[in-house]
């Protein structure tokens, strides 16, 4: 991917873009500018939400637009990207032109975040669990059968181990929904890589469609 990519788009458009359905604009109101669409990282309380690793994009209802770009020192994220992160409604009521955003569950209170760990169980063995400390369902939409992804790091901070460069994943479209209360798990062994004595990082998270997630790491030796 090119180090900087820009784009030119029709403002009708990007406004377009930031809501779940579409906007439209007389013409007098629309203006061609140039944004720089390179991917960008976003953590909501310390768990990646936008992954600036990969070229991300988000449906709109009609099309698959860039879930960040730049405009004049300004980073634009859609709306319906966001009000989903936070479990809220947008809707766009184009009589008064106006934004409404709402409470999924006005009753209740979102509350932590999907919360990951990695335990060792055995020498060399871990169980990496991401727990839904939320008090709502969280459904996480897949693009394979891949559900999550680990690296394993030497003393310099080098990948000497991706879990995704070697497994092969089925290209089909999925989801996982995790309930209150309730994780994910998966088993992760280290003693099957063939690593050299020495110090080494464990870093476990998860691959939703929407990108890295839920990201956890610990420290081992190799003895």
């Amino acid at each position: 991917m090119k180090k900087q990519l820009a784009k030119t788009l029709v403002g009708g458009m990007i406004l377009g873009s930031v809501l779940t359905v579409g906007v439209g604009y007389a013409s007098q109101y629309v203006e061609s500018i140039k944004v720089n669409t390179k991917p960008l990282t976003i953590t909501l309380n310390g768990n990646t939400i936008v992954s600036g690793d990969q070229a991300n994009q988000f449906h709109n209802g009609m099309e698959n637009v860039p879930v960040t770009f730049q405009y004049k020192g300004t980073t634009y994220v859609p709306i319906g990207f966001m009000t989903k992160e936070f479990n809220k409604n947008v809707a766009w009521d184009g009589s008064t032109r106006t934004i409404a955003i709402t409470d999924n569950n006005p009753h209740g209170i979102w509350v932590g975040r999907l919360e990951p760990s990695l335990t060792e169980t055995s020498a060399g063995k871990y169980t990496y669990s991401v727990k839904n400390q939320t008090e709502r369902e969280v459904r996480l939409e897949f693009t394979s059968s891949q559900r999550y992804d680990f690296a394993v790091k030497n003393s310099k901070g080098e990948t000497v181990y991706l879990y995704s460069s070697l497994a092969s994943f089925a290209q089909v479209l999925g989801e996982e929904v995790i309930k209150q209360g309730e994780a994910l798990s998966y088993e992760i062994d280290t003693t099957a890589l063939g690593l050299e004595k020495g110090d080494y990082t464990l870093e476990a998270w998860l691959t939703p469609r929407d990108g890295k997630t839920a990201s956890v790491e610990v420290s081992f030796v190799v003895k």
